[in-house]
């Protein structure tokens, strides 16, 4: 989603704790409206429409409950026109939840 960017700039965070590791990817792009975040998440749904981004809606759902099967977590922060950044913290010790 940075597409009408003239430079795309892309952080990785990582971090560590006693219990998981934490991964999150922040970017430059279009960014979103915090009160839709879990929107985000759901299979299908979509920001943006399709003609301005690309995609399907299936990938932050996907990353989302594969991440939870095993214990871990997933979210995402951002703020309009400001980017965004999205998370995913895996337990060091996964289990699969069904």
């Amino acid at each position: 989603y940075t597409r009408t960017r003239a430079e795309a700039r892309l952080h990785l965070h990582v971090r560590e704790t006693e219990a998981e590791f934490v991964i999150g990817v922040e970017d430059n792009g279009v960014g979103f409206d915090m009160r839709h975040k879990e929107r985000l998440f759901r299979l299908f749904q979509r920001q943006h429409p399709s003609s301005v981004y690309e995609g399907s809606g299936l990938g932050l759902a996907v990353v989302r409950r594969v991440t939870e099967r095993f214990g871990g977590r997933a979210w995402g922060e951002g703020a309009v026109n400001r980017g965004s950044t999205f998370w995913f913290a895996w337990p060091r010790q996964p289990t699969v939840h069904e």
